[in-house]
């Protein structure tokens, strides 16, 4: 512990991260790192060890002092709440049934619109773009993957959504993201 609070240092094949020297974060952890290893493990042990890198990494994401962009959130994991937040930040949301480990609506993914910050990439009007950033802000999530339905009705979030795909555009919102500092701690 430092007088600032918790300190981490990682070390990996001589490389280091030490907390304190890094600028800033951008989560990319959706479901959580996945652990293998080169000898035989029952699937209860590499359920065990798989649980215990993502609590590592969640920890290790809120302990920075720097500004983490997505930072761990119970509604980066839940499709449930993000269709709850969804309606909540103005989108049209299809309805869900749930199934033991499954969720579907009964609605497919059509267009897939991307949020960076401010920025919406995709979006066919600007009330959809700005229920899309609600959506982020609600979701405390500020990069963020949307996918409407041929009727525009929500039917997903990704939080670790493809920013290549996206092009140029996502590349300079990502670096205005990153260079305003949107989630200062």
């Amino acid at each position: 512990m430092t007088r600032h609070g918790a300190s981490i240092r990682v070390e990996c094949d001589g490389f280091a991260i030490v907390g304190a020297e890094v600028r800033g974060v951008v989560n990319r952890l959706g479901g959580g790192p996945r652990w293998t290893v080169g000898i035989p493990v029952s699937d209860r042990d590499r359920r065990y060890a798989n649980a215990e890198l993502r609590a590592f990494f969640l920890s290790w994401l809120t302990a920075l002092p720097c500004p983490v962009v997505n930072p761990p959130t119970a509604a980066s994991l839940d499709p449930v709440q993000w269709t709850l937040l969804a309606a909540a930040a103005g989108l049209p949301a299809a309805p869900v049934r749930l199934r033991t480990g499954t969720l579907m609506t009964e609605t497919s993914s059509r267009f897939h619109l991307l949020v960076i910050g401010d920025a919406v990439i995709g979006a066919s009007s600007d009330a959809i773009a700005q229920a899309c950033r609600r959506l982020s802000r609600l979701g405390a999530t500020p990069i963020l993957g949307v996918a409407l339905g041929d009727d525009g009705r929500f039917s997903a979030a990704n939080p670790t959504p493809d920013l290549v795909e996206a092009g140029p555009q996502a590349i300079d919102a990502l670096a205005d993201l990153l260079t305003n500092c949107v989630t200062p701690r």
